[in-house]
């Protein structure tokens, strides 16, 4: 049974007792051990709340009656392409549409690929690997803004990416990205051609 808002909201309340600094709300696991790395652990305490619109419902719920030293950060998904602000000042988007995203803009991809890579696979592989996983996951994203946008409630959850990314150029196969989604969702009746279309026209329009 899902906890309502003030219930979650009430369990920060009770943190209060014996922690006088600032609350950093989150959406996940991952989330928390990201955001530990750059706070101060003694003033700052980091709270997962299990999902994007929970902490929206959290912090609203602490700021109704006045609760001062607390802050959300989601992530952005859609909203700014749908035009959805922050629901609330104390409310921090990401700039990007999830924390992976953000990682592989950011210098961390470099390290991993320094520590964890071969030096002599990339430069074979030719072209940027940033580039290359931007590209590859562009029409993924495509593909759900169009499932939410028109209610498919497709499923991305479990895919099964080797069925659509060739492994040697991390290309993306958008027909082989549908029937998987499609397979994944059981929605058999999804015409391929025309959600191909419409992950174009998302595409020439972002």
């Amino acid at each position: 049974m899902t906890r309502s808002p003030n219930v979650r909201a009430n369990a920060i309340r009770l943190k209060r007792q014996e922690h006088e600094g600032t609350f950093l709300v989150v959406e996940g696991r991952d989330d928390r051990l990201f955001f530990e790395q750059f706070v101060d652990r003694q003033d700052c305490w980091v709270i997962v709340e299990g999902g994007k619109q929970h902490v929206v419902d959290v912090v609203s719920a602490l700021e109704a009656d006045g609760f001062q030293g607390v802050v959300g950060v989601v992530d952005a998904d859609f909203d700014r392409l749908e035009g959805i602000s922050p629901a609330s000042d104390n409310i921090i988007v990401l700039e990007t549409v999830d924390l992976e995203a953000l990682l592989i803009r950011s210098t961390a991809l470099d390290r991993v690929l320094v520590e964890l890579g071969s030096m002599d696979k990339i430069a074979k592989f030719g072209a940027s690997v940033r580039g290359t996983l931007l590209a590859a996951a562009l029409p993924i994203g495509c593909l759900r803004l169009h499932s939410r946008r028109v209610g498919l409630s497709l499923t991305f959850q479990g895919l099964r990416y080797g069925r659509c990314i060739e492994a040697a150029t991390l290309e993306l196969d958008v027909f082989g990205l549908i029937q998987e989604v499609k397979n994944r969702t059981q929605r058999f009746d999804l015409q391929r051609d025309h959600v191909a279309r419409e992950i174009d026209i998302i595409q020439e329009s972002v």
